[in-house]
């Protein structure tokens, strides 16, 4: 039923190209390695890149051999757990410039360093790394079929080269280290056989809290290589009980963090993990490591993902001061992430709350007896929800697309988008998962609207003309050109389907007859842009809200105005009639609402002349849906999903 598909080799050959995260894996004495912390705030980190880089340009290769050795020997550690021989070797691996030229130099002198030190072990595994780096150059960063073939075969030929040192470095000294390398290009490569666990057991023995060859080895066994889901996650549970003693369930939750870095929002739908166990593994990687800055944000951000908001808000109070936009994106997403953990967020009249997305819901859908809704966001996540019981949620993901609207369709089961990047609308079976581009011209569709009584969906492009098309089989019955075209802003069916309700940027309101296409009516409703319209369910009331505000309720067939209301700013952005007619639901646009106790959707009872507030949204309300019970169902900017009482 999942709408996911598995990540692709594309997408790992991107990531992999992003960097190559050099991480010295293998080249510690028989004695186990004894830890030291370096510096609490990573700044040393810096430090250490420029010296050893000065040192290398410098030609001082005795040095630079005396340093790697010496950090073989002690295993010295950063703050956040992260090897500095790991870091080191990053920095002697590629130039400081990456252009061809430069590294035709640096790897000249990683030669030079091999002749001024014949034994040199990490001088041969530096340049076996900086040889693969050279490729990734060569190749890009783009998909397989977007890359020139002279630049792939380039890339196969370096990559190549670094097998061959590496090779030549195992017939001297095999280790878990130069296991990992050789399988790395492997990998690079698109060849090569799934990694042995024992060379990682190997090396845990020697040093049980060495996170990145645990990393490594969850790479290799990401399903788009050499693994399952299953056995992935059946490698975590394993790294971690061998590391118990040393770091507790430390493993579980890198191997966990590694996951959701490639899979996003779905690491816990793809992959068989238990949360209790990830939770606990922060904890014990914080107890070593304090100053795990990174591995703090991602937890918070992983804890959002599960839903565990008590964890999130924790930890949250934790980063504050130590955001990493690494992690975040950018500053704006951790508050708004902050914003919704509020203890305030469950406050209100509302009868149940469920946080539905970790974004604004731009779609709603719900059932008719109200048991279930869809909701969808910008990203093309898709959740279907069950109203009763535990109200438990499915996550779905719609691939690869960029939608400037969705709408969910719940009698036909369809996602419908539309594209923000080329024309035509993404059908997506919630049953199925099957997705199928539905073209409507050379220009880009702009609303689309479903009548559920005829089976009838309409869709609008950028030249304003609307093509009907029959459900199910989305074959075309008529493309209508109304009056207002050019300036077109909303599409409504009324309830029997028989007429659509059409809003333009200057405030009219056109009135089409679905069976012939021809215009019934046509009306203007002030100089502001219609934002949204909403047919009463016996179809002899309109209401129409603008950018100015104003709400105004019109008899459908004579047109007239019978009442109107001035909303809070910004704009009314959704309505919905409840079952009866009686009472309108307005949500109020806006991404932040100042107060605490702001409200942004109202009722407004036709009997009464001022609507009433309904206190629980904290920021704007986008869907609004009634069922046939009275409850009104709620979607918002703050993420949230609220089922209100019916009205006495």
């Amino acid at each position: 039923m999942a709408v996911c598909a598995p990540v692709s080799m594309r997408v790992t050959m991107l990531c992999l190209a992003a960097g190559l995260g050099s991480l010295l894996v293998g080249f510690c004495g028989e004695a186990r390695c004894q830890e030291k912390t370096v510096d609490p705030l990573e700044a040393a980190r810096e430090k250490d890149r420029q010296e050893v880089r000065k040192l290398l340009a410098a030609g001082e290769f005795t040095k630079l051999e005396a340093l790697c050795n010496d950090q073989e020997k002690s295993r010295e550690r950063y703050s956040s757990g992260s090897c500095r021989l790991s870091v080191i070797v990053d920095a002697l691996s590629e130039p400081t410039s990456r252009n061809d030229q430069e590294f035709l130099k640096h790897l000249e002198t990683l030669q030079a360093w091999q002749q001024a030190v014949p034994a040199s072990q990490i001088a041969r595994v530096i340049e076996a790394q900086a040889t693969l780096a050279h490729g990734w150059l060569a190749r890009g960063g783009g998909y397989v079929d977007e890359v020139a073939p002279a630049d792939l075969q380039r890339f196969e030929s370096r990559s190549r080269k670094a097998a061959a040192i590496l090779d030549d470095v195992q017939k001297l000294t095999k280790t878990p280290g130069t296991e990992y390398y050789r399988a790395r290009v492997d990998v690079a490569l698109g060849i090569g056989e799934k990694p042995q666990r024992e060379w990682v057991e190997a090396a845990l023995k020697i040093d049980p809290c060495f996170r990145e060859i645990v990393q490594q080895m969850a790479h290799a066994l990401l399903p788009q290589w050499y693994g399952e889901p299953a056995e992935l996650v059946d490698f975590a549970a394993a790294a971690a009980d061998q590391t118990r003693e040393a770091c507790g369930d430390m493993m579980y939750f890198v191997v966990a963090a590694y996951i959701y870095d490639f899979n996003g929002i779905l690491f816990l739908q793809r992959f068989p993990l238990e949360w209790e166990r990830i939770h606990k593994g922060i904890g014990d990687y914080e107890r070593l490591y304090p100053d795990a800055t990174i591995h703090l944000n991602l937890f918070a951000r992983m804890a959002v993902i599960a839903h565990d908001f008590e964890a999130a808000r924790e930890y949250f109070a934790k980063i504050d001061h130590r955001v990493d936009l690494k992690v975040w994106g950018s500053k704006a997403f951790y508050e708004d992430q902050k914003l919704h953990l509020a203890a305030d967020l469950h406050e209100g009249g509302q009868e149940r709350l469920l946080i539905a997305h970790e974004g604004p819901i731009v779609a709603l859908s719900v059932s008719a007896d109200g048991t279930a809704a869809m909701t969808a966001d910008r990203q093309g996540i898709l959740r279907a929800h069950s109203l009763v019981g535990d109200g438990q949620s499915m996550t779905f993901l719609v691939n690869g697309i960029r939608a400037a609207s969705m709408v969910v369709h719940f009698p036909s089961g369809l996602l419908a988008c539309v594209l923000a990047d080329k024309p035509g609308i993404l059908l997506t079976s919630v049953q199925s998962g099957e997705s199928a581009l539905l073209p409507q011209g050379k220009l880009k569709t702009t609303r689309i609207a479903f009548a559920s009584t005829n089976r009838q969906m309409a869709a609008v492009d950028e030249a304003g003309q609307i093509t009907l098309f029959k459900l199910p089989e989305f074959e075309v019955e008529r493309d209508i050109i109304p009056a207002t075209r050019r300036s077109l802003s909303q599409l409504v069916y009324s309830p029997d389907g028989s007429r659509l309700a059409v809003g333009s940027d200057k405030g009219l309101v056109e009135m089409i007859d679905t069976t012939d296409g021809k215009t019934q009516a046509t009306w203007s409703t002030g100089t502001a842009k219609t934002i949204t319209i909403a047919w009463s369910p016996d179809g002899k009331r309109l209401a129409v809200a603008d950018r100015e505000s104003m709400l105004r309720l019109y008899d459908a067939d004579s047109q007239k105005l019978t009442a109107s209301w001035k909303a809070p700013l910004p704009f009314p952005e959704a309505l919905a009639w409840s079952p009866d007619g009686k009472t309108l639901a307005i949500g109020l646009c806006g991404r932040r609402y100042e107060g605490r106790h702001a409200a942004t959707v109202f009722l407004w009872k036709l009997s009464e002349k001022t609507p009433q507030p309904l206190k629980g949204h904290k920021m704007g309300v986008r869907c609004l849906s009634y069922v046939d019970s009275g409850k009104l169902v709620s979607a918002g900017y703050d993420w949230t999903l609220r089922i209100w009482k019916p009205e006495p």
